[in-house]
């Protein structure tokens, strides 16, 4: 089976009660920790020139703007509190490859206060969405040029975002489709803004992708393609990336 298909499947089969308990811990406190670092950007230079610009856009009040004392829509609201984790440069982002909270938390608060869900619901998504990312960004980039955290943030932020929004694995696949066509970044802008809006876009990006793959539209989420084309001769072997999924490594 193709690995983004058994991913899709995995995020919708594995359910609140299935996640380890020291699992379930570790992410409370990963959230904890980064509604921290947001708080703290969001007096950084950045998050001052990036909450001013959001508030200026108007908009919806759906969600909050963490530590700015106002709301915008989902998506805005998402943006400004991935700058916000970055600015602070207080993110985890090896445990033990690619993957990052400061692309999954800024975008499901936001999402989770729009909708209402319970806690145990965004922990789900969480924990979950991070064991994918982990997963599909388990071979560095650093030998091409390109930013790790970006390409496979927005997998998984699409997974985040999808598994709150009840996506099917159809559904799924399509919106991990439409994020590659998304994925962005490179480590020449790192010491500078760019860096962080890399990240906070990609955030952004996979929260819309779930979001237009609920909505019915189609992607390829081929991520063996996506890899390759990435990687060339020195493609990874894909079948690590699903071998015993969801248990300790």
């Amino acid at each position: 089976m193709p690995i983004a298909k058994r991913l899709c499947e995995f995020l919708v089969e594995t359910k609140f009660q299935d996640i380890p308990k020291k699992t379930v811990e570790f992410t409370k406190q990963l959230g904890l920790k980064t509604v921290a670092g947001m708080l703290n950007g969001s007096r950084r230079p950045a998050g001052r020139r990036i909450a001013g610009f959001i508030k200026d856009q108007g908009g919806p009040s759906e969600a909050s703007v963490i530590g700015s004392g106002f709301k915008s829509s989902v998506e805005n609201a998402s943006f400004a509190n991935g700058i916000f984790a970055h600015a602070c440069e207080l993110e985890d982002d090896q445990f033990p490859s690619a993957t990052s909270d400061i692309l999954i938390f800024p975008i499901l608060f936001p999402l989770a206060e729009k909708l209402r869900s319970p806690g145990r619901q965004l922990i789900e998504a969480a924990a979950l969405s991070m064991e994918v990312m982990n997963r599909v960004g388990m071979y560095s980039l650093a030998h091409t040029g390109i930013a790790d955290l970006s390409f496979y943030g927005i997998i998984g932020s699409a997974a985040a975002a999808g598994k709150m929004l009840g996506l099917t694995p159809t559904q799924l696949y399509s919106a991990f489709g439409i994020a590659l066509g998304r994925a962005s970044g490179f480590l020449v802008n790192f010491g500078t803004d760019a860096h962080y809006l890399e990240s906070a876009m990609a955030g952004r990006d996979g929260y819309l992708a779930a979001l237009f793959a609920k909505k019915g539209m189609t992607g390829n989420g081929d991520l063996e393609k996506w890899m390759t084309g990435l990687f060339g001769t020195q493609k990874p072997p894909f079948e690590k990336v699903v071998e015993n999924l969801g248990k300790p490594r």
